[in-house]
């Protein structure tokens, strides 16, 4: 009856919309089962991410029949912005393909988002041909400056209209409106650079016994959030420099900064081009593993709410809390 057991269906939907249910509508003519996979999930909410796996699960939930329900399978899974290998693995556990099933690919090869549809040469490739695409990231700009919109009415499932609207009320809405003006704003001051800005910046990867250190962000991008201390890089300032004088500056760390700079044990470049909304920012993150056996006493400052000492235990319950890409940095000096 159909000509696929397993269609996958990978995709953000960020909301999910008239073109997600094409595509997927195809996808159900085509596999007896569909496998959709939430990508960048138990992410921080952003102006990028604004809705939860859970937020998306429901819009998709609520915008096919009980019927077609039932042969649709959702799974979630994360960003590996340094390690595309664990995100490939991550797809193909979801699907867990066995030996002799027939699997597709599905999606619309629209630009250089769409990339990972040809990352899969095992599985056939279903290119769908959509003669109007829709832009996800058009339909969020409408949505955080007119959530009433009319024109959100014309791209939209119903439900997910509905759900946007009821969205709207909350507080996260608000964050996400000042998020979103707040960004604006950013990148208009630089519209009249005569190139596209790279920004420099400097994060601080401070453990000690079994806690990282980390800052509450006082304001937007990413206000409330969970962020390692860190900032801009300073004119006639090193890269070294610039992270003790942020660290300092953030936490008060009560260490002086020969001894944190001289516990630095690794320093790497984060250079993934979306790493950050405010645009191609590249990072310099140092990893100061501390041996006290006591924690330092820390306290927060300048741009941080707060500051605090978090058990690597407690990081992995909050990572939907964590901003941008921290908690890929923070693995990848302690494999947590």
């Amino acid at each position: 009856m159909y000509q696929y057991d397993k269609v996958v269906f990978i995709g953000r939907f960020q909301p999910f919309h008239n073109g997600h249910a094409k595509v997927l509508e195809a996808a159900l003519r085509l596999g007896e089962e569909v496998y959709i996979l939430l990508g960048s999930s138990f992410k921080a909410r952003s102006i990028k991410n604004p809705f939860t796996e859970k937020d998306r699960s429901l819009m998709i939930h609520k915008s096919v029949s009980e019927k077609d329900g039932r042969r649709i399978r959702l799974d979630w899974t994360r960003d590996y912005l340094y390690n595309e290998d664990l995100w490939m693995k991550g797809i193909q556990e979801a699907v867990d393909a066995k030996p002799g099933e027939k699997v597709g690919i599905i999606g619309y090869s629209k630009d250089r988002s769409s990339y990972y549809l040809k990352k899969f040469p095992q599985w056939d490739l279903i290119d769908v041909d959509l003669v109007k695409p829709l832009d996800a990231t058009t339909i969020r700009n409408v949505y955080f400056q007119s959530p009433h919109s009319e024109l959100l009415k014309s791209v939209l499932p119903e439900p997910v209209q509905d759900y946007l609207e009821d969205f709207s009320k909350t507080e996260f809405y608000a964050d996400l409106v000042e998020e979103f003006k707040f960004v604006q704003a950013y990148k208009e001051s630089w519209s009249k650079a005569p190139y596209q800005p790279t920004f420099n910046t400097v994060d601080g990867v401070i453990t000690c016994a079994g806690h990282v250190l980390m800052v509450k962000r006082r304001m937007a991008p990413g206000k409330g959030q969970w962020a390692l201390p860190g900032g801009f890089v300073n004119p006639g300032e090193t890269l070294l420099e610039s992270t003790i004088r942020e660290i300092k500056e953030e936490t008060s760390i009560q260490l002086n900064p020969a001894v944190l700079l001289g516990n630095i044990k690794q320093s790497k470049v984060f250079d993934h081009p979306d790493r950050s909304l405010r645009g191609r920012t590249i990072t310099y993150a140092s990893h100061i593993p501390l041996t006290f056996n006591e924690l330092p006493l820390v306290k927060g400052g300048d741009d941080a709410e707060k500051a605090r000492w978090i058990s690597y235990s407690e990081l992995v319950e909050i990572e939907d809390q964590v901003f941008e890409d921290h908690l890929e940095i923070i693995n990848n000096f302690t494999g947590i």
